[in-house]
């Protein structure tokens, strides 16, 4: 079994949905802290053919939380996001294929910023066709301790893992040795995705996505 450990990220780039598709199991590292590097209430949109970043609003201190524990705060931003790409997408060949489902996620009757991000991995991972299981860690491995490292490897046995999956671009700084040690094989993803957008606009424009 390979399985990876990511982040829930909202409406992910094509690479993230990739390195899901190579995989069996997605674990969503929700229980690490937010910070504002991280994807889980952004995403990168087209409007009016340039590129914005739509960011959902998060209660304030989140950077003191963890990403399980945030909450959005009240607004209309899931009426602004889809309005956004309805009307960017609106004469695309996949709209009424795959707009229902964005409708759908946007409007998961939750206000638990990582469930959204989380759903919207796997409903798009079910709209590709992809069989990947996915698990909350902050559920599925709940007061698992130690380090970021040290949690992997107790995920990687719990799940009779034997090969961890995870980015290129983390080569040089991942501690392949201590994997190694452990009888784990790291697996290292090079995407050859150019795309700046969330996969929402493959989905959208990609006319052979569905046959």
């Amino acid at each position: 079994m390979k399985i990876t450990v990511l982040q829930p990220n909202l409406f992910p780039f094509k690479s993230y949905l990739e390195v899901v598709n190579k995989v069996d199991k997605v674990v969503f590292a929700d229980d690490t802290y937010y910070n504002d590097k991280s994807w889980v209430n952004k995403t990168v949109l087209k409007k009016n053919g340039k590129k914005i970043v739509f960011r959902v609003p998060i209660e304030e201190r989140a950077s003191s939380k963890k990403i399980c524990d945030l909450v959005v705060s009240v607004g209309n931003w899931r009426r602004n996001l889809l309005k956004i790409i309805a009307s960017e997408y609106k004469e695309s060949p996949n709209f009424e294929r795959v707009f229902p489902v964005v409708k759908e996620i946007v409007k998961l009757p939750s206000e638990n910023i990582s469930h959204i991000a989380a759903y919207s991995v796997f409903r798009i991972s079910e709209l590709l066709g992809m069989e990947t299981k996915f698990c909350l860690s902050s559920i599925a491995y709940k007061g698992t301790e130690g380090s970021f490292y040290k949690k992997i490897i107790k995920i990687c046995k719990k799940e009779h893992s034997k090969e961890f999956v995870t980015f290129a671009m983390y080569r040089d700084t991942f501690n392949s040795d201590f994997f190694i040690k452990n009888n784990i094989k790291i697996g290292y993803y090079s995407s050859s995705s150019e795309s700046n957008f969330s996969i929402i606009d493959q989905l959208m424009n990609d006319e052979g996505l569905f046959k």
